[in-house]
């Protein structure tokens, strides 16, 4: 076989501790890095060591439970790691995507803009300036927009996120990701979702992904929750508090 520009050579041998199965000979000027035998065994058992972390989250993900423990081996040499402090904006809702994140420890919450629309001003009645008339003009409020930031969860160690947008290939996210305490996650950035997650598992993630509400949904809960407030609301003006009936 040909070995071209990035290529390995001799790594079978070193892996397996056996003596070389194959002659290499240059076929044109070529610089080569060399990596002797006891860095090279260094530099795995650190592979090794950092796979065996991951793979403490990824085998307790439940969506990736149909995936084979040598295509979870994959996945885990693909993960970075990231550390963020409280409070700290992880992505933002509007933003391409950047990949599916998995919770190793502490808590994400996860948060929706969206856009609600309210009176700007209850409706109002004056007399017209004719004395001898008892018409009232009547002036009609124009509904407004605002907007308003809704949870949709809070995550945990061993949780994951990320995935909504990936699946639908959505040019922007459709929420937000803030640390609620120190975090630290194993991200699969988008270029390797589609890679490294086996097409059998697609199904699981979908349905998981299913499960967010949408904007409409959110906007009726939103309403729900203010009329049943209202509704909770003491009547009258008056101060004092009665005690209630038992």
């Amino acid at each position: 076989c040909v070995v071209g520009m990035s290529g390995l050579l001799g790594e079978t041998a070193l892996r397996e501790e056996r003596a070389h199965a194959a002659t290499a000979t240059a076929t044109k000027p070529c610089k080569i890095i060399t990596v002797h035998a006891d860095a090279y065994h260094a530099m795995q058992k650190v592979r090794q060591d950092d796979v065996a972390r991951k793979l403490v989250v990824v085998d307790g993900i439940s969506v990736l439970k149909l995936q084979t423990k040598a295509e979870k081996v994959r996945l885990c040499d693909a993960l970075t790691h990231q550390i963020h402090i409280p409070n700290k904006v992880i992505f933002r809702q509007g933003d391409p995507p950047t990949g599916l994140f998995f919770i190793q420890s502490g808590k994400v919450k996860l948060v929706r803009e969206v856009s609600m629309a309210s009176p700007s001003s209850p409706p109002s009645s004056s007399p017209s300036p004719s004395r001898r008339s008892s018409t009232l003009s009547v002036s009609h409020a124009k509904p407004t927009t605002k907007t308003k930031f809704l949870q949709l969860a809070v995550l945990h160690a061993g949780d994951f996120f990320g995935e909504h947008d990936l699946l639908d290939a959505r040019p922007t996210l459709s929420y937000s990701a803030i640390s609620e305490s120190h975090v630290e996650l194993y991200v699969l950035h988008a270029k390797d979702f589609p890679r490294h997650i086996a097409s059998r598992t697609l199904g699981l993630f979908k349905l998981h992904a299913s499960t967010f509400p949408t904007d409409a949904e959110l906007r009726a809960q939103v309403d729900r929750l203010g009329q049943a407030q209202g509704r909770a609301r003491p009547q009258g003006g008056s101060r004092r508090h009665d005690r209630p009936e038992a």
